[in-house]
């Protein structure tokens, strides 16, 4: 999946063999390992424009299921 930044939308894009998945156990899962690649990518690039306030803004806005 790639994520496309605006300074007013989101949009998740490239879901390749994404699938739709029953439950919830995946979901904690799946946003750790999204955090590592923000990390990964924060430790490449200087400056790299997401930082741990813009993730628990994200974590913030998530909402399972919607």
């Amino acid at each position: 999946m790639n994520i496309l930044l605006s300074p007013d939308a989101c949009h998740l894009i490239d879901f390749d063999r994404g699938r739709i998945m029953k439950g919830d156990w995946w979901q904690s899962r799946t946003l750790a390992r999204l955090q590592r690649s923000f990390e990964k990518l924060a430790s490449k690039h200087d400056p790299f424009h997401f930082d741990a306030f813009q993730w628990s803004l994200l974590m913030d806005g998530y909402q399972p299921g919607l």
